[in-house]
Order: C-alpha cells, then structure tokens, then sequence
C-alpha cells in the first residue's frame, strides 16, 4: 500500500503534463479520497449484496484493499 501515494501523484503530475494544466496536489489527493467513498458506496455494496447469494472470492481482498486505502487517504470532515 505504500505505493498508492506514489501511484496518485504519479497521475496527477501525468495529467498535468499531458493537460497543460495546473492540477493542484491537495484537492487532487481529496478527489482520490472521495472516489474511495464511491467505490465503498456504489461498488462495495452490490457486491456485499451479490455475496450474500454467491460467494465472491475476491470480496474479501478487495475489502481489505479498501480499508487500507482508506487508512492512509481519509476524508477529512467525513465521521
């Protein structure tokens, strides 16, 4: 999971290079962190319903993922 951080900054400075736009580091750090609660919201949840029925072996590991990310990038004012 150390990689993530060096994995958003690596794309958010790709985009500003290909773009020629300024992408500013915090607010493209706080969009990462809110994409993390989409994915807990939209994705995480159909599944978790899904696997209630059929066991989805990579849930569990995607899970997990989830919440280390979520560790290291919360969303600040978010409880």
């Amino acid at each position: 999971m150390a990689d993530a951080a060096y994995w958003i900054e690596h794309h958010r400075a790709a985009l500003e290079r290909e773009s020629g736009l300024i992408v500013d580091r915090e607010r493209w750090t706080r969009g990462f962190s809110s994409a993390l609660y989409d994915v807990l919201i939209n994705r995480l949840g159909m599944y978790a319903v899904v696997h209630r029925v059929r066991r989805q072996s990579f849930l569990p590991r995607v899970v997990r993922t989830w919440r280390h990310l979520y560790q290291q990038f919360p969303l600040d004012g978010v409880a």
